[in-house]
């Protein structure tokens, strides 16, 4: 996980030794990006321990899918039928799946529904938790660790946590989101009120249990004292920041794309994940306004997207007059070339995906890096902890603000004067001052701090 490792990075190898638990060789990620730079660069080299990923979600959809296919070839038709038959080519077309693969539409699809709500908890990635945590009771017993931490996404990831608890190790838990407060789905499902309920009192457990709870935001833990009763005292806020030397040199590195005169360059990193088909309608829309403003002015859009096709590659009713390229999947230490080439940034807190409207304090990880780099961000979506943050850097744009869209070219163009020029401190939203707040929860929950032995590993 990138933020463990970045964390473990600028850690004090002096006073504390890390291991690392994760999961190990699962289909579902297979073809995921492996970043090996992130273990290169860390020294000295943790100890990771890979638990087997067994995920049900991913076999028994494409069995029961399947198992329909062959039924719907086995079933006598009609001459219609067999007409119509000629027209499929694969028998799994009479049961088409969803995006997240379950089976869609009839009582198969049902019965698999009620199975996932029942089965499937914390989520999941269930099994894997449970491999995790009788892998970490056997590591316990070899290595007698201080401190446990873990962090979700997934709910999973939490269940080592309870069982080296019940032995007496002090806790530590990281939500990167607001954990079932926020979601509202289930293997692609809208999760019934029960198990939305049961999910609940799941993540109050994991909170009340903990020893100590480290959130992303002050709103996220505001929303956690409130919601779960939390102590404040035992909350603790620790975004995640930008790794300085992955900047280190980087303006003097190649431009990884050409530029031309009079083009405004707009960079966004990722995903975004919680965007709906119609959010990303209205997206696109407003950066058609904010193109033909900037044409009016002598200049034009250019958008890239690093990682996923964050405008589905223009499929929609109103296309992107503006040009749009995309840049495939980058590495961190990768990326500041492409943020010093840009102009500026996109940045999105829409949360409608994940079924829940209550949703603040959601901070993506790429504004880190956006702040770190220096240039005017353009927001879309709720203005509040990422707002906040570019109000006090002094490079925010609202995209979506109608009562100022006709004004918004103008004060882009002055922003990508001005931004690089302001006269702030970024380093404090860095992986070393994130480091170094995280060590001191550490060292606040360690049981038996002035007897541990130098170099006392957290597991």
């Amino acid at each position: 996980m990138y933020r463990p490792i970045k964390i473990y990075k600028y850690l004090d190898g002096g006073s504390c030794q890390v291991h690392f638990v994760t999961h190990g060789a699962s289909r579902r990620f297979a073809r995921a990006t492996r970043d090996e730079s992130l273990l290169r660069e860390v020294h000295p080299a943790p100890r990771v321990f890979r638990v087997p990923a067994p995920i049900p979600h991913d076999l028994i959809p494409a069995l029961v899918n399947r198992l329909r296919g062959r039924r719907s070839v086995e079933k006598p038709r009609d001459s219609r039928e067999s007409r119509d038959a000629k027209l499929s080519s694969a028998p799994e077309s009479a049961t088409p799946l969803s995006d997240s693969g379950q089976p869609k539409g009839g009582k198969a699809g049902g019965a698999y529904q009620r199975f996932a709500m029942r089965a499937y908890f914390p989520d999941h990635l269930f099994l894997w938790g449970l491999l995790a945590a009788v892998r970490c009771v056997w590591l316990q017993f070899r290595y007698g660790y201080d401190v446990v931490y873990t962090t979700s996404y997934p709910e999973s990831a939490h269940l080592p946590g309870f069982v080296l608890s019940a032995l007496g190790i002090p806790w530590v838990v990281d939500y990167r989101y607001g954990g079932p407060l926020w979601i509202k789905k289930l293997a692609g499902y809208p999760k019934t009120a029960a198990r939305d309920a049961r999910d609940l009192r799941y993540q109050r457990r994991v909170l009340r249990r903990a020893d100590f709870v480290v959130a992303q935001s002050e709103q996220i833990r505001d929303e956690f004292c409130r919601v779960f009763g939390l102590d404040r005292a035992a909350t603790h806020v620790v975004p995640s920041g930008f790794d300085e030397s992955d900047f280190s040199g980087a303006e003097s590195r190649p431009a990884p794309f050409a530029k031309t005169d009079g083009e405004v360059h707009l960079l966004h990193l990722g995903a975004m994940e919680g965007m709906t088909a119609a959010d990303r309608q209205a997206l696109i829309a407003s950066l058609n306004r904010l193109h033909g403003g900037l044409a009016a002015r002598g200049r034009r859009l250019v958008m890239h997207a690093i990682g996923s096709d964050v405008l589905d590659g223009g499929r929609h009713p109103e296309a992107p007059r503006f040009e749009y390229r995309r840049h495939g999947t980058v590495v961190h230490k990768d990326l500041p070339p492409y943020l010093f080439t840009a102009d500026c940034f996109l940045i999105s807190t829409i949360t409608t995906a994940s079924g829940s409207d209550a949703i603040t304090g959601f901070i993506p990880g790429k504004l880190w890096e956006y702040v770190r780099a220096r240039r005017p961000v353009l927001l879309t979506g709720p203005k509040d902890a990422v707002w906040s943050v570019l109000e006090h850097q002094r490079a925010g744009l609202d995209l979506d603000d109608a009562s100022a869209a006709g004004s918004l070219p103008d004060r882009l163009i002055d922003a990508m004067q001005s931004v690089p020029r302001a006269g702030v401190d970024v380093h404090q939203y860095s992986w070393e001052a994130r480091a170094a707040a995280l060590q001191q929860v550490f060292t606040s929950v360690h049981r038996s701090r002035a007897t541990a032995p130098e170099g006392a590993p957290i597991g």
